[in-house]
């Protein structure tokens, strides 16, 4: 499978701009940005929860979002947008979430085409 293929299918069921003005920076380095989740929850219902290409990638992209968040929150800005953040970051981390156990099938069939 191909990255370009799964990031897009999967890209179409996030928000393009995601409130984070609401977000909280916990103690012990947490942080909770609601805005976020809640696009995460409504990615992931688009797909079958069996599809682990879909999963995986919904997954890896809140992980990108919410780095962004935690990074741009301080700086009081009040939105991050998918299509402000490199695309070789959301590569860089599927890639990276693939070389979890139980994903060396999807490994061996992945095409890193960014």
């Amino acid at each position: 499978m191909k990255f370009s293929v799964i990031f897009n299918r999967v890209k179409k069921h996030w928000p393009d701009k995601i409130n984070i003005a609401n977000g909280e920076i916990l103690s012990n380095k947490g942080d909770y940005f609601s805005d976020i989740s809640k696009a995460w929850d409504k990615a992931e219902a688009a797909f079958n929860p069996d599809d682990d290409w879909h999963g995986l990638m919904t997954w890896s992209m809140f992980k990108v979002i919410k780095c962004k968040a935690r990074n741009d929150f301080p700086k009081k800005k009040k939105s991050v947008s998918i299509n402000a953040i490199d695309i070789k970051e959301f590569e860089k981390e599927y890639f990276k979430d693939l070389h979890v156990e139980g994903y060396e099938d999807m490994l061996d069939e992945y095409i890193r085409d960014v």
